[in-house]
């Protein structure tokens, strides 16, 4: 690739705006990554294929794509009635490299790791110790507003220590401002943001949270709101 041909096929992901930037990463990683069915190779790109409902996703990231990318032509196809959705990219000579380098990113078989991960590992191990002390607030709430001893007391599980657990009534309202606190920002990192965008001009992929986390983040939000719920119909169950 010659000197004067680098400029014109760089890619500027700050020509996205910033509000918009880790919307569009995080779009073009499912498209690729997941939604994708098949990839062809171009002479001068490439053309993907994808299911007909995949269209408004596809539209959304090409509206933005060819303003990080304006080199690049693109091409939608979409065939007779729910025939399949065709993505070409195509450009300059030079092109399909610089294609490469960004699918590559983006495609779990590739193997690559993410460029920004050592900036979003510190954030990654917060959420998931910020989920692990909501589990565990949310285990006190439970305590605290009597569901775990009635649970265990139901399964005949007895002794001292469970009727230690009355202890945790004291810190009842400490307990779920901390649930509170630690879940909000646990959900705010794992669905508002999800991730780092890279550089400019680096291709990366989102790092997002995991699906554990998620699923941790709801347990825990379960349990927080079961024992407070079930501290109101308790005094009921002891009537029956």
């Amino acid at each position: 690739m010659s000197s004067t041909q680098t400029p014109e096929l760089a890619c500027v992901p700050s020509a996205i705006p910033a509000m918009q930037r880790l919307r569009h990463f995080a779009l073009g990683r499912e498209l690729l990554s997941v939604r994708a069915v098949e990839r062809v190779e171009l002479p001068n790109g490439y053309a993907i294929r994808f299911e007909a409902d995949a269209f408004d996703a596809v539209a959304r990231f090409v509206a933005n794509e060819r303003k990080c990318c304006p080199f690049l032509t693109f091409e939608l196809t979409l065939d007779p009635g729910s025939g399949p959705l065709w993505l070409r990219m195509t450009g300059p000579d030079g092109t399909r490299a610089v294609l490469d380098a960004e699918l590559s990113t983006t495609t779990p078989m590739a193997g690559g790791q993410c460029n920004c991960a050592r900036k979003a590992g510190g954030t990654s191990r917060l959420v998931k110790w910020a989920t692990a002390g909501g589990v565990l607030a949310a285990l006190g709430i439970c305590a605290a507003c009597c569901l775990l001893p009635f649970v265990l007391l139901s399964v005949g599980v007895a002794g001292a220590w469970v009727s230690g657990l009355d202890a945790f009534a004291a810190y009842k309202w400490p307990l779920i401002g901390l649930a509170v606190l630690l879940l909000g920002h646990g959900f705010y990192a794992a669905y508002v943001n999800p991730g780092h965008a890279c550089s400019a001009g680096a291709a990366c992929e989102v790092c997002g949270s995991s699906r554990t986390v998620r699923i941790g983040l709801w347990i825990a939000t379960m349990l927080m709101i079961g024992g407070i719920v079930f501290e109101q119909i308790e005094p009921m169950l002891r009537t029956h």
